[in-house]
């Protein structure tokens, strides 16, 4: 057996679509609290978890299961990721005393999609590839329509820090869509991270036809979802990779002419497009947030601020007096460091956040060497959006979705044969 089976594929499928369909906001419909505090340890764990746990435990199902399983968690690579993770996880839960759930969440269950990476089919990948971008489309599909009725549709809760109660935000005013992401920002990011994705692809290879439909309802989704780092992140790896092209047209690399014809009347046409789009209002949003900052600067000063307030005992070991909590509490930071690589030395303190840094290059390049060199593109795209926000530091999905966009939406292989 050198191959998933079809019992664990469908579980770690069903795994990995829910990432992208089962935010916390949706699973408060079900009643299932994943975002408060109190309750259950066990809903404060992610439904796509559990999944992957049973795609693991089936595999035990099949004779030669457990010595498949061995070769996947004891191959070298996979083994440095799960030592780092328990290293991480162990430190986190016996020395700081915080809670299991959010690093398993946020960065276990990342690491545990990795390792089975390897042992997909390819008609599995490209099966699993062709629900991932259709679904991701209709996340985007789903925000633009939000942003032009001015109201989501799934209800929006949030979590007071002050009143540790979750609270029901959906009369607050629609400020921005959420789609079934559950948050603008992570919804914002994934949009960034499949826009410059596809576009570093079209350097490699000509985008399918879905591939493009994705990439378009992804860049105008993008100010439905409002984040604002994000945006420019992605707008900056478009200039980029735009300059890139028109230096190869420069040195004489030949264009198809109905592709030229296609590019020179977008060209010409953007203008008319934004004005079109600017009159009808669909900037307003944007631009509200633009000229209103609303304390997302001065949040990130603060960050700082609890930096310089913390003893060198702390950012060595992490938040051991517990007392990150109520310093945010007396800086007024209601929601969180939002500088990630502050927060997890804050958090975790350095030497763990050196293994957490560890975990994330080590996936960085396994997705640069194995799906192709243009990942560098998305990869860029996600660390430097993460940077503006808690980030991984806190309970996230964002690593996940990552790693599951990069290696199967971006995979050469499979559209090849599309």
């Amino acid at each position: 057996m050198n191959t998933l089976p079809k019992i664990p594929f469908l579980f770690i499928l069903l795994s990995m679509l829910s990432v992208f369909v089962l935010s916390g906001d949706v699973l408060i419909l079900f009643g299932y609290n994943f975002l408060a505090e109190g309750g259950s340890f066990l809903f404060k764990i992610h439904p796509s978890f559990y999944l992957l746990f049973l795609a693991y435990i089936s595999i035990f199902l099949y004779k030669s299961g457990s010595g498949f399983l061995y070769k996947i968690l004891f191959e070298k690579q996979n083994l440095k990721l799960l030592i780092a993770c328990l290293f991480c996880f162990f430190y986190q839960v016996l020395i700081l005393k915080q809670p299991m759930a959010p690093f398993i969440v946020t960065w276990l269950f990342p690491v545990l999609i990795l390792c089975l990476y390897k042992k997909f089919h390819p008609s599995q990948i490209k099966f699993t590839y062709q629900v991932v971008i259709l679904i991701i489309s209709f996340n985007a599909l789903m925000g633009i329509l939000e942003y032009a009725q001015g109201g989501t549709f799934i209800s929006k809760n949030y979590f007071s820090m002050e009143s540790e109660e979750l609270l029901d935000i959906s009369e607050w005013g629609f400020q921005r869509a959420n789609a079934l992401y559950g948050h603008p920002l992570i919804a914002t990011l994934i949009s960034a991270i499949v826009v410059a994705g596809f576009y570093a692809k079209s350097l490699v290879t000509t985008l399918t036809r879905n591939e493009s439909i994705c990439f378009f309802l992804s860049l105008l989704s993008l100010p439905a979802f409002g984040g604002r780092t994000s945006i420019a992140v992605s707008l900056l790896i478009l200039t980029v990779i735009a300059s890139i092209k028109f230096y190869r047209v420069l040195k004489g690399v030949h264009i198809p002419q109905k592709k030229m014809i296609l590019i020179v009347s977008l060209i010409l046409t953007m203008p008319v497009i934004l004005l079109l789009m600017f009159d009808l209002g669909l900037f307003d949003s944007v631009l509200d947030r633009l000229a209103d900052d609303n304390g997302s600067a001065e949040t990130r000063l603060t960050a700082f601020y609890i930096l310089f307030d913390t003893s060198v005992v702390e950012l060595l070991f992490g938040d051991v007096y517990h007392q990150l909590f109520y310093r945010q509490l007396l800086y007024g930071t209601k929601y969180g460091i939002e500088i990630f690589w502050l927060a997890i030395i804050l958090q975790y303190g350095v030497f763990v956040s050196i293994a957490l840094v560890y975990i994330l290059v080590v996936i960085h390049k396994y997705i640069y060497k194995h799906i192709g060199h243009f990942t560098l593109w998305p990869s860029l795209a996600f660390l430097l959006a993460l940077s503006s926000g808690t980030g991984l530091a806190s309970k996230s999905l964002m690593l996940s979705q990552f790693i599951i966009i990069s290696l199967f939406l971006f995979n050469q292989h499979v559209t090849d044969k599309s």
